[in-house]
């Protein structure tokens, strides 16, 4: 019964989960976008991975709730 009793501890961790799952992709998003015109590939390889990334964690956060 210990284990189901919530004191606030260990919410820190999860607001971190949650940062890294999805402000880092869009932090990644935008700089793909702004690397488009100098360098394509690596402007497509940095959307494709924040893409990928914000997808699992969408799915990541979108199922805790």
């Amino acid at each position: 019964m210990i284990l189901l009793e919530f004191n606030g501890q260990g919410l820190e961790i999860l607001v971190f989960f949650i940062a890294m799952l999805w402000i880092i992709p869009i932090v990644m998003l935008i700089f793909g976008i702004a690397q488009l015109k100098k360098h394509p590939k690596r402007g497509k390889t940095l959307m494709i991975i924040a893409g990928i990334w914000l997808i699992v964690g969408i799915g990541f956060c979108g199922s805790m709730m």
